[in-house]
This record gives structure tokens, C-alpha cells and sequence, in this order.
């Protein structure tokens, strides 16, 4: 809002502010993908309740339009796209934490995602044809350099889009 507010103005907002709006974008982007394509096909039952569409595909796909329409006051650089990946990797030491405490993500189960387990039979670096496919260590990079590859397309569409504004 602060963003949009500011944008009507014709006030730029600091860099980091920009770099706070691309992570968050991202955050919200990793959770609606995760669900859609990883989540939401291990389920039972119907996944795609009102609720859950609200919450895991309405609400990012409402960020990234919010995100294209404000990124045109942006200002990032390339290298800012390995900011995407911190709020990530907070949350995978978050669970690797709370694995390693006990902690119980719900009645007897220590992590809060199945590709988070670090006790299943695939662990850290192992492989199989069947689920969960992979140990955590795998999805973990997978999914950092997918938030990586996406923050990169991000900061492109807004460089785009204020080149476009400044035309």
C-alpha cells in the first residue's frame, strides 16, 4: 500500500524497499507454487477449496499483478534477485531447527512439509522413483534456484516496465 501511495505521488521508494517488495513477492509466489504443484497433488480429497484458493492461488497471483503494477517505480538490480531467497532459507533453517527439537508441526510429526523430512527413508541427498522422489537437500536447491530463475524474471519485468515509464 505504502508502495502504490507513493507511487501516486511521484515519490520513488528507497532501495530497500524495493528489495523488501521483490522478496515478499517471491515469498508469497514460492507458497502458491509449492501448493498448485507440490502440495496439492499429494493431497486427499479436494485441495482447491474456496478457502485454500483464497489463501494459496488468489493471494499470489494478486501480489504479482500488484507487484507489475508498482515495479514501475522499482529500483533493482540484478544481483538483487539473491535477495529472494532469504526469507526461504529462514523458513528451511525455521523446520531444520525444529526437526532437530521436536518440535511437532502437527500430532506426531516433526516437519511441517513431507519434502522437509528429514527422517524419511530418502533423507538429506537420496533419490527414489517413488514419493516423496528426493531427499531435502535436493528440493531445497530445486526450489532456490527456481526463487532465484523467478526473482531474476521479476526484477526484468520491472526494469521493463520503468524503462517504459521513463520513455
Amino acid at each position: 500500500m505504502a508502495g502504490g501511495v507513493m507511487m501516486l505521488k511521484g515519490i520513488s521508494p528507497g532501495r530497500s524497499w524495493s528489495v523488501a517488495k521483490m522478496m515478499f513477492t517471491i515469498s508469497i509466489t514460492l507458497t502458491g507454487t509449492v501448493f498448485c504443484f507440490i502440495l496439492a497433488p499429494t493431497m486427499e480429497g479436494n485441495p482447491f477449496t474456496l478457502s485454500s484458493c483464497l489463501v494459496h492461488v488468489f493471494s499470489p497471483l494478486l501480489a504479482v499483478v500488484d507487484y507489475l503494477v508498482v515495479s514501475r517505480c522499482l529500483d533493482l538490480r540484478y544481483k538483487d534477485a539473491l535477495w529472494g531467497a532469504v526469507p526461504p532459507l529462514y523458513y528451511l533453517g525455521f523446520a531444520s531447527l525444529g526437526y532437530i527439537l521436536n518440535w511437532q508441526f502437527s500430532p506426531g510429526v516433526r516437519y511441517p512439509y513431507f519434502f522437509l523430512d528429514w527422517g524419511s527413508p530418502l533423507g538429506a541427498f537420496g533419490f527414489s522413483r517413488s514419493f516423496p522422489f528426493m531427499g531435502v537437500v535436493w528440493y531445497a536447491v530445486g526450489l532456490l534456484g527456481a526463487l532465484v530463475a523467478v526473482s531474476l524474471l521479476y526484477i526484468a519485468a520491472s526494469r521493463a516496465l520503468r524503462a517504459g515509464r521513463d520513455a
